[in-house]
């Protein structure tokens, strides 16, 4: 059983278990600022020895604000 799992109360046996984040670069630090400098996107997944994939992905709020500015 994967630590992860019992890290999460999470007893059932599975053949694999993992988590994925989205790493942070010049590309996508934007996503980062707006996120207030949580990771915006993290995926947790495992496959059971029934070949079942179990997934659960996370988006972080994101806050955007963009003045308009006219001028008459």
């Amino acid at each position: 059983m994967p630590l992860s799992n019992l890290a999460k109360f999470k007893l059932k046996p599975v053949l694999a278990a993992g988590q994925t984040a989205l790493g942070k670069n010049e590309l996508v630090e934007p996503w980062f600022e707006l996120s207030k400098a949580q990771n915006p996107l993290t995926i947790d997944f495992s496959l059971g020895y029934n070949d079942r994939v179990v997934s659960q992905i996370r988006i972080a709020a994101l806050e955007y604000l963009k003045t308009i500015s006219r001028s008459a």
